[in-house]
């Protein structure tokens, strides 16, 4: 199958270009100001807050990252059994979907079980090491760690060979990471902006811009996880988190930014 972007489409969406906040009360923003640059641009220079905004959730994400959406903000669950090109196909038409029923901000939550998955292909796309991707541990875990870098060493090695051919990594890599390009590349290619969760949706992010040069435009990283290779792969994508608290994937650090970008917009107003 062809994972051609353009595929029923007449051509990509030009990248979004940076347009500047108001300058009332920019002075100290720091990530904050990224943040709403980045919204801003998406939405063509406009101030006004999303109204419709989806938290797109797997079959396995925690329900702890729902208790902290706000009301008007939703949970989509996706399932599939699919893999490969058709899960990517699958995250593609799931975005479709959000779009055309008014959605215009998406949240990404990543599926814990994935982690060792998304911290592996990470490594083999930028070409780290194990130990360099996982980082040292905590002490009193050295089990636990031992354990994760062997899995995430053996998953490297599987990926690493397809790391510079998107369409044929797409066909090794979890399902998760393969519905998350899809989510990704969609997203780009019908102009909504996207907030990024952790090592899943970085790994997913990295295929996808592997698809089409400008697409990462239109993605923001959240936060920052604790392991080196999220930071590693968001610093390939050239963003900047957010937040920096050190949350696990699973959806809180997406709401939580989406909490900060509504404060920000509601102090411009």
């Amino acid at each position: 199958m062809s994972l051609n972007p353009s595929d029923g489409a007449s051509a990509w969406p030009p990248a979004p270009s940076p347009l500047p906040v108001a300058a009332r009360g920019e002075q100290g923003q720091g990530r904050l100001g990224e943040l709403l640059r980045w919204y801003e641009s998406c939405r063509a220079g406009g101030h006004a807050a999303p109204t419709r905004v989806r938290l797109l959730l797997g079959e396995h994400g925690p329900e702890w990252s729902l208790s902290a959406l706000p009301d008007d903000a939703h949970e989509a669950r996706w399932a599939t059994v699919a893999t490969g090109a058709d899960a990517f196909e699958f995250g593609r038409k799931t975005v479709d979907q959000q779009v055309d029923s008014g959605t215009d901000l998406l949240l990404l939550a990543d599926s814990p079980q994935a982690r060792t998955a998304g911290t592996a292909a990470i490594a083999a796309i930028v070409d780290i090491e194990p130990v360099a991707a996982v980082g040292w541990g905590e002490p009193g875990e050295e089990r636990r760690w031992v354990e994760e870098v062997a899995a995430v060493r053996d998953e490297r090695h599987r990926l690493y060979g397809a790391a510079r051919d998107p369409e044929r990594l797409v066909g090794l890599v979890a399902k998760e990471i393969a519905v998350t390009a899809g989510f990704c590349l969609q997203a780009a290619l019908r102009r909504t902006p996207v907030l990024l969760d952790g090592e899943v949706s970085a790994a997913g992010a990295l295929i996808a811009a592997r698809l089409s040069t400008g697409a990462s435009a239109w993605w923001h990283a959240a936060h920052r996880t604790s392991l080196p290779a999220h930071e590693k792969g968001l610093a390939r994508l050239g963003l900047a988190p957010t937040l920096a608290l050190d949350l696990a994937g699973g959806g809180l650090g997406p709401v939580l930014a989406l909490q900060a970008l509504r404060t920000a917009l509601r102090a411009l107003s």
